[in-house]
């Protein structure tokens, strides 16, 4: 009986070896997914302009925060676009396909590598996580925009409930948030 692999002049010995090195290598076999929800070994510094850079599969993710959140069995399903929070997010959506391929395998592999607790810093509550879409200053931002432009600035943030709904939604937080451009527009370099 003859392989596929007959047709290749390669040693199947070094295969196996090479395929051992990758499985111990973490390098090699990052199982770590970013905030973004996608592969941490899909971030790369841009040699060019020394931005970090992360491209999932044919398209460029505006992640601007690598943070690793979860370590996963596989990587393969954690190529989706984000197209808002929540649901909508591709973090949600890849952890939705690989429970969905995986089963058990991913339940019983996959681990958290962050707190359950909101990232706004006033409030820090524990809480099921929840990926919002914001803006550099931890802003909501939502999906539906006048120009139909992906309104993705490229943070992500867990946040609870009462910051994504009330404190970040609020007429506050949005006087307060003109107030910090207005300030940060107007401001001398130092």
């Amino acid at each position: 009986m003859s392989s596929f692999l007959d047709a290749f002049d390669v040693d199947q010995q070094k295969l196996e070896l090479l395929d051992k090195a990758i499985a111990q290598d973490p390098r090699q076999n990052d199982k770590r997914i970013c905030i973004c929800g996608h592969s941490i070994s899909r971030h790369k510094i841009n040699e060019y302009t020394g931005k970090m850079e992360c491209r999932p599969a044919r398209f460029k993710c505006p992640c601007q925060r690598k943070h690793p959140v979860i370590e996963v069995p596989n990587t393969k399903y954690f190529l989706s676009r984000t197209a808002g929070s929540g649901e909508k997010h591709a973090l949600t959506r890849g952890i939705y396909l690989s429970q969905k391929a995986l089963g058990e395998e991913f339940d019983n592999n996959a681990k958290w590598l962050v707190e359950m607790q909101c990232e706004n810093p006033a409030c820090k509550a524990p809480t099921k996580l929840y990926p919002v879409m914001c803006d550099f200053d931890g802003y909501r931002l939502y999906e539906k925009r006048p120009d139909n432009e992906n309104p993705d600035q490229g943070y992500t943030w867990f946040l609870c409930e009462a910051c994504r709904e009330v404190y970040h939604d609020s007429e506050e937080a949005t006087a307060a948030k003109q107030q910090a451009l207005k300030m940060r527009n107007t401001a001398t370099p130092n």
